[in-house]
């Protein structure tokens, strides 16, 4: 199993898991996703993940398996604060800057 962590988006993006460039290169076989290293717990869409953090797939091929972690890196959005500024008469101006 071959894993390449997805490239960081922004919010309110998401990432998604079930991308072919995620596990290229691996061995043919069963996915599956997961929340935790002992792969108990199901990660619910796979193909919208929306937080950052550690996740796991398994890759499995008849009765043999292996699971390796996923980084997934969501950024926050920026925040643009605007304050208008006061009204000027012409022909005054108004700097933007």
């Amino acid at each position: 199993l071959v894993i390449t962590n997805p490239p960081a988006v922004c919010s309110p993006s998401t990432v998604d898991l079930t991308l072919a460039s995620v596990t290229a290169g691996s061995s043919a076989g069963t996915l599956s996703y997961w929340t935790n290293a002992a792969g108990t717990t199901v990660l619910n869409n796979p193909n919208a993940v929306t937080s950052s953090g550690t996740y796991y797939i398994r890759l499995t091929n008849g009765s043999c398996s292996t699971i390796q972690p996923v980084v997934v890196t969501i950024n926050p959005s920026s925040t643009l604060v605007i304050t208008n500024p006061p009204a000027v008469c012409s022909p005054s101006t108004v700097d933007l800057t």
